[in-house]
């Protein structure tokens, strides 16, 4: 079996109203797709995890003529679950059928940003082969990535030993991957009870852990 992580990226004569509104608002920090229910290809139910002004999601929602109803699940102020109908377009028609058809799995969460959507396949080869000679038209396809099975995250983390994986907890906890960083190695190591250096030491193994997952 093999694994595709494709770019999607719709041309302007195709392309859903939903789908610019997912990748191109400032208003959006982070939209997901979670889950769906194609059974119905001319009416699907999709789920998506959205962060950001929901009532903002709510006008806009609300001026598209092709959603046909949505529902939001609140998770906190900036979270929440959008649960949308949308009248389908000749490409997203395609997708569902292929999916249907073509004896492949989607790996959720597909996700939305910078006017694209990035989505993980599972198939045979000749499968995925067929699914790309589909999408040549209305809709730009990039490959980022075709290899084995995707890593999940747990998996990953699994890799590290029980004080890599807490000094990359607490780094993050702490603001050491923001950019510009918000705390140092010696703010890790004394949250640990350890030397700088052996901080130090803890990061690079689990770093090079990790992007060796990545890029398997």
């Amino acid at each position: 079996m093999k694994h595709l992580r494709l770019r999607l990226i719709p041309d302007e004569e195709t392309i859903h109203p939903l789908f610019t509104m997912l990748t191109g608002r400032e208003y959006l920090s982070r939209a997901q797709m979670v889950d769906w229910n194609v059974a119905d290809t001319d009416q699907p139910r999709l789920l998506f995890a959205i962060e950001g002004d929901r009532s903002e999601v709510q006008a806009e929602l609300d001026s598209m003529a092709n959603v046909v109803d949505y529902e939001f699940t609140p998770i906190d102020d900036i979270r929440f679950y959008l649960h949308v109908w949308p009248e389908t377009t000749s490409v997203s028609q395609k997708l569902f059928n292929m999916y249907q058809s073509e004896d492949l799995i989607i790996v959720h969460p597909i996700l939305y940003e910078n006017g694209s959507a990035y989505v993980s396949i599972l198939g045979k080869s000749e499968n995925l082969q067929r699914a790309m000679d589909r999408f040549s038209s209305g809709l730009g396809v990039t490959v980022e990535r075709i290899g084995g099975f995707p890593t999940s995250p747990e998996t990953i983390m699994s890799r590290l030993s029980v004080r890599q994986r807490e000094a990359v907890e607490i780094g993050f906890e702490l603001g050491y991957y923001q950019h510009p960083r918000q705390a140092t190695q010696e703010d890790i190591a004394a949250r640990m009870g350890c030397a700088p250096n052996t901080v130090t030491a803890h990061l690079q193994k689990a770093e090079a852990k990790i992007i060796a997952a990545l890029l398997e």
